[in-house]
């Protein structure tokens, strides 16, 4: 078997730093961010025609700070929400929970 091992030749390679890919990475998943952000909402405006026929809306957003989709079923006669997920109290759970690691790591920097 110690026959069958060929020499091989070891080449240096030259090195590739992260920072000098960093860039063209950023700018690919900006790109395919703002085509998945068109996407989900061309996506939503139909589903939001579709459900709008029944007697209801649904809302959907993304909560800016929390980085969350929130989902409203509305009532589209008199405007009031009649479930929202995540709830309003999850929402503020988690904007807490957000801000105390924040001050946590805050802390120790």
């Amino acid at each position: 078997m110690a026959q069958d091992i060929q020499h091989i030749e070891m080449r240096p390679v030259q090195a590739i730093h992260a920072a000098e890919l960093q860039p063209q990475a950023q700018d690919e998943q900006k790109q395919q961010s703002a085509e998945e952000r068109r996407a989900v909402r061309k996506i939503v405006s139909s589903l939001n025609e579709m459900v709008h026929s029944s007697g209801v809306k649904i809302s959907f957003s993304v909560d800016a700070s929390l980085k969350k989709t929130i989902i409203k079923v509305i009532d589209v006669e008199t405007q009031k929400v009649i479930r929202q997920i995540p709830s309003e109290e999850v929402l503020k759970v988690s904007q807490n929970i957000q801000s105390m690691m924040g001050l946590l790591y805050d802390g120790t920097a």
